[in-house]
């Protein structure tokens, strides 16, 4: 499933890569979630899977309805802040996507030496998101909601003045993402080297999967020139469309 997604996120960026297309890489998550769930009800990794789709799926809904309201209606649809308070619906997903490498395979919280790992990742996620959604709060409370042509606010995608700490968080929150998923990735290999049978075979596609996921996900952060390129990443669902404001 890692492998997959990688790979289709990475023609996302290479080819603009269609709506449908953008729908099949996120429902990769869903189906394995679903699988999973079905199978293990109680592994939490089903329905860290699910969350992902859930709320990529939300951050299309919300920001679809916030460009037809916004854009071509002049903000008179009615819910039109309800569709801009989910908009960075997208925040939570990636924070899931994340999770369940650090899960895998059997859902339980890491024991020993990776707790910190766990730990560092949800305390840095959780302000990170937090933060997304109280930009969007103050935005609607503010009344002065700007979206752009793929449905984000523009205090999300550049932030300026009183939003301009998210800058600070989103620093912060990348760096974090990348040393745990690292680290993470470095154990698995370890693990790899002595594991036999079903289990090392399993470990062989993950790793491999997960390498390109990770690699992929720095290299569009890491590559991005724009002084609000630590967005990037959060625009993965939306990389095929034009941003044109």
């Amino acid at each position: 499933m890692l492998a997959v997604s990688a790979a289709v996120n990475a023609s996302a960026s290479a080819l603009k890569l269609s709506g449908i297309g953008e729908a099949v890489l996120w429902l990769s998550f869903g189906l394995v979630g679903v699988v999973v769930a079905w199978h293990q009800p109680r592994n939490p990794m089903g329905w860290v899977l699910l969350g992902v789709t859930f709320f990529f799926a939300l951050d299309a809904a919300a920001s679809g309805y916030a460009i037809v309201d916004y854009r071509q209606h002049g903000g008179h649809l009615p819910l039109g802040w309800l569709a801009v308070l989910l908009s960075p619906s997208w925040a939570p997903a990636i924070v899931l996507a994340g999770l369940s490498l650090l899960l895998f395979p059997d859902g339980r919280i890491p024991s020993g030496r990776w707790k910190p790992v766990l730990w560092a990742y949800l305390a840095v996620g959780l302000v990170w998101l937090t933060g997304a959604f109280a930009i969007s709060l103050g935005t609607v409370l503010g009344h002065h909601v700007s979206i752009d042509a793929t449905g984000g606010l523009t205090s999300l995608d550049n932030p300026r003045g009183s939003s301009a700490w998210f800058n600070v968080v989103q620093a912060v929150f990348f760096p974090t993402v990348a040393v745990c998923w690292l680290t993470w990735l470095a154990g698995k290999i370890v693990t790899y080297r002595r594991s036999t049978g079903e289990r090392r075979l399993q470990l062989k596609w993950l790793i491999s999967g997960a390498a390109v996921f990770i690699a992929a996900g720095i290299a569009l952060v890491s590559l991005d020139s724009r002084p609000a390129g630590w967005v990037s990443l959060t625009r993965w669902p939306r990389s095929g469309r034009s941003r044109c404001r």
